[in-house]
C-alpha cells in the first residue's frame, strides 16, 4: 500500500511541476503483449497474454521526463506433466526517461526505473524490481501521439512486455 501511494505522490508531483513550468504533462494507455518465464521447484513456467496499460508522466525538458504507470500484465497459465500454473500480474512503475527527439513529429526514448510486481496465483510475487525500456513517441497533432515500446523487468527470471497505444498532451 505504501509504495502505490508513493507512486500516486509522485505522479501528482509531475502534474503540479508541469502546471508550474509550462512542462509537457501527458497521460494515456496501451495495448500491452507480455511474456513471462519463471523456474519452480516442480517445473518452469513460460505464458504470455495481452491486456493494457495506463500511464501519466510529465516531459521536463526536452531530453527529460518522468513517467508512471499501473499495468494488468494478464492472467497467465502453463500447464505441464506435473499440473497446471496460473498467475494474475500486475505492475506499478515510476520511471525516468531520456528522450532524442528526431525532428518535431518523432523522438526515441530510453526508460530506467522501480516496477512494483505483483501477482495472485501459484507463484506468489510482490516485489521492487529494476524496469528499463525503450520505445517510439510519434506525434499525430499538437496534443495526440502514439507510441510503441518494449519494456523488461528485472526479476530473477524473465519478464518483458512490448506495448502500442496513443497518449494525449496537455
Amino acid at each position: 500500500m505504501l509504495e502505490r501511494l508513493m507512486v500516486m505522490t509522485a505522479v501528482l508531483a509531475a502534474a503540479s511541476l508541469a502546471n508550474t513550468v509550462h512542462a509537457g504533462f501527458y497521460v494515456g494507455a496501451s495495448y500491452l503483449q507480455t511474456d513471462s518465464e519463471f523456474e519452480t521447484a516442480v517445473d518452469n513456467f513460460e505464458a504470455d497474454d495481452s491486456s493494457f496499460k495506463v500511464f501519466a508522466g510529465c516531459t521536463f525538458i526536452k531530453f527529460l521526463g518522468v513517467e508512471a504507470s499501473y499495468r494488468d500484465l494478464g492472467n497467465q497459465s502453463d500447464s505441464s506433466g506435473s499440473g497446471s500454473i496460473d498467475l494474475d500480474l500486475e505492475a506499478i512503475d515510476v520511471s525516468a526517461r531520456g528522450i532524442l527527439p528526431l525532428g518535431k513529429v518523432v523522438s526515441l526514448f530510453g526508460k530506467v526505473g522501480y516496477a512494483n510486481i505483483q501477482s495472485d496465483g501459484d507463484i506468489d510475487l510482490d516485489e521492487w524490481d529494476l524496469l528499463y525500456g525503450a520505445g517510439i513517441d510519434i506525434h499525430l497533432i499538437k496534443w495526440l501521439g502514439v507510441r510503441a515500446e518494449w519494456e523488461e523487468y528485472d526479476v530473477d527470471d524473465s519478464l518483458n512486455s512490448l506495448s502500442v497505444g496513443a497518449f494525449f498532451r496537455f
